[in-house]
């Protein structure tokens, strides 16, 4: 069961409503911090029963700080994760993260497909066997910065990647790299997408001065 506690953001309000339900010999598996302030406290605890719930909740909203509790379905981290899931599944074009050490971190469905591997067998390849004459890696230690458009032979087929750093901790020096998010553009769709852009701009204007009083 997934609870988020409505409270106040002081110092100990975490260990005080742990403490309840190890009386109740019941482990909290994760626990997360939310709220624009800080003042929400997510807690999974996967044994507790909707009796115990029952039981629990008035002594847990006796707690010092604690305005209320009620159960969700999914904590914060979950549902990010779920709707990256479901944003980066609805993209036709290859994204993936990697690391510094230039392995896979995870991918979308168009990336697993052109690597010829299932999504859930992405993480941990490396690069190197799928692009052994380019050093990633290095190229984002050297530019520290997003790049754009740059030309890369995969399987026979050319395409343009754009390359967006990652850092820790809202950093942004080259010691505070943790990897990048690729995306991969194919070449030889590049024009197309353009020209698609382009009609649709010239309908529009089209449409303008046709509805322009004469």
């Amino acid at each position: 069961m997934r609870l988020r506690f409505h409270c106040q953001n002081r110092i100990g309000i975490l260990r005080d409503i742990v403490a309840h339900f190890a009386d109740y010999g019941l482990n909290v598996a994760h626990g997360e911090v939310g709220g624009e302030h800080g003042n929400a406290i997510y807690l999974h605890v996967p044994n507790l029963l909707n009796a115990q719930l029952t039981t629990l909740r008035p002594e847990l909203e006796r707690v010092p700080g604690v305005f209320g509790v009620r159960r969700v379905s999914l904590m914060p981290s979950e549902r990010r994760h779920l709707e990256l899931d479901a944003l980066l599944s609805s993209l036709s074009d290859p994204v993936m993260s990697i690391d510094m050490e230039g392995h896979l971190v995870a991918a979308n469905r168009a990336a697993g497909q052109l690597l010829g591997v299932r999504v859930d067998e992405v993480p941990g390849l490396s690069l190197d066997r799928y692009l052994p004459d380019l050093d990633l890696p290095a190229l984002i230690r050297r530019n520290n910065a997003r790049v754009n458009g740059l030309r890369i032979r995969l399987h026979d087929a050319t395409y343009l990647a754009d390359i967006a750093p990652l850092h820790r901790e809202n950093l942004e020096d080259v010691a505070s790299l943790a990897g990048a998010v690729v995306t991969l553009h194919r070449a030889d769709r590049i024009g197309e997408r353009i020209y698609h852009v382009q009609r649709q701009e010239s309908r529009g204007f089209e449409s303008l001065f046709q509805s322009s009083p004469g």
